[in-house]
């Protein structure tokens, strides 16, 4: 509705489907959120729908090797690029989903690693602090957290002892060549 701004999001995309004046399709687009509130959550819009409409991950990753546009999910509204690029980083997901208490142990693993490999001790990364090397070394783990094991921001934020915020705005950063 205008208050924050998502690199991934077409704002202007969604709302023509709602009216052409921008006024007009703002009230449009907030009336039909409204509507939808009562209904609450849809199993078909939830889950791995796409994986349950085609059978299995691998016609999934099939599909998409041989540029399948019919290959499709209904929960992503965007561009065909936009909707690949979903569909790539749902891949890395879930090849690397492994149960929960498994999961924890490779990102124990993976901290206790980085922070030996620094020279730094565990509470010092997990303190807050931005002295030094902590931040470059919070988005080292913060990165290889995400690409190798689709670790939610927030659960990166947790482990790594900061806020969901500097956690995304330090990947952010990142992405954009910014430095931390």
């Amino acid at each position: 509705m205008g208050n924050q701004k998502f690199e991934w999001l077409d704002r202007a995309y969604v709302l023509k489907w709602f009216g052409k004046a921008k006024e007009e399709a703002a009230r449009d687009y907030r009336e039909y959120l409204e509507k939808g509130i009562p209904i609450g959550s849809r199993t078909d819009l939830t889950g791995g729908s796409l994986i349950r409409a085609l059978g299995r991950w691998g016609n999934v990753s099939t599909k998409r090797v041989k540029k399948d546009k019919k290959a499709k999910d209904e929960r992503i509204l965007g561009s065909e690029s936009f909707v690949n690029r979903v569909l790539k980083e749902a891949e890395v997901k879930i090849k690397h989903q492994l149960p929960e208490k498994q999961m924890a142990q490779k990102i124990e693993n993976l901290i206790k690693k980085v922070c030996k490999e620094e020279n730094i001790l565990i509470s010092e990364l997990q303190s807050g602090s931005r002295r030094g090397q902590l931040p470059k070394i919070r988005l080292q783990i913060a990165l290889r957290l995400m690409e190798e094991y689709g670790i939610s921001l927030a659960e990166i934020a947790r482990q790594l002892g900061i806020t969901l915020s500097a956690v995304s705005k330090m990947v952010s950063r990142h992405e954009s060549g910014l430095s931390t």
